[in-house]
């Protein structure tokens, strides 16, 4: 997994252990260092290596087989070492030493989404990714009756930076008191990377959207220019009680 953390296992009579740094989900970059000692945990200068594989996934949201090109060995470590890509893992195997190095920084671009066509819920509508997080939309960011809110896709397909990409710290917590009782969220806060989606909302009075008669004759839709405040799928409904999708319309 690309995230930190060690894992030691036997070979050769030799304890190898893997120590990953990583900065995912909100940034492609990290580095795996291969750590070699004997079985009494004392260092042997003389002769610190292993022939091993490392296999190391290739995920989809970096581009699959194409993110192979990101992960590398440098020096005189890649000339130890053969490279295969196969079966969604890049292999690569020979003769590791203590101390080599494997670093890798996945591209990280943001991706809107659609569904297959037969998920008729999800029809002409869009949703967003970055790396392996999933996008939301909340009615705490954006205002009630989410369903209004329309994706300038257009602009987006067009302009990828049309997208603007915030590292900022998320503030979850909430309390409240109604008819059902009370509730808590523990306060706490954490960074986050957030999106902002250029857009527009269908616009008129209130009323019609919440008191209005439940059917009236057809008229166009008055667009207002709207910016699209989407944070990550886990982070939602930590700040009191609200609306929440993933699919939006364009």
């Amino acid at each position: 997994l690309y995230m930190g953390g060690e894992a030691t296992v036997e070979l050769g009579g030799r304890d190898v252990t893997l120590v990953m740094d990583a900065n995912l989900p909100w940034q492609g970059d990290g580095r795996a260092v291969v750590r070699i000692t004997d079985g009494a945990d004392s260092p042997d200068e003389a002769d610190t290596s292993v022939s091993a594989t490392l296999a190391f996934r290739l995920p989809a949201w970096a581009g699959g087989e194409a993110a192979a090109d990101t992960i590398r060995v440098e020096g005189a470590v890649a000339g130890r070492l053969s490279r295969e890509v196969r079966d969604g893992y890049l292999y690569l195997t020979g003769e590791w030493r203590d101390g080599d190095t494997v670093t890798f920084d996945f591209p990280m671009p943001v991706r809107m989404l659609a569904a297959n066509p037969n998920v008729r819920e999800d029809a002409g509508k869009v949703a967003f990714m970055r790396g392996p997080v999933t996008y939301c939309a909340e009615g705490i960011d954006n205002g009630a009756a989410l369903h209004l809110l329309h994706v300038d896709a257009a602009a987006v397909a067009a302009d990828p930076d049309a997208v603007r990409i915030e590292r900022t710290g998320f503030h979850a917590g909430a309390e409240g008191l109604d008819e059902r009782g009370t509730g808590e969220v523990e306060s706490v806060e954490r960074d986050i990377v957030r999106l902002t989606v250029p857009g527009w909302r269908e616009s008129g009075d209130v009323r019609s959207v919440t008191g209005g008669p439940l059917y009236a004759a057809w008229h166009p839709a008055e667009r207002e220019s709207a910016s699209i405040t989407l944070i990550p799928y886990f982070a939602w409904a930590n700040r009191g009680e609200t609306e929440m999708t993933v699919w939006l319309r364009v």
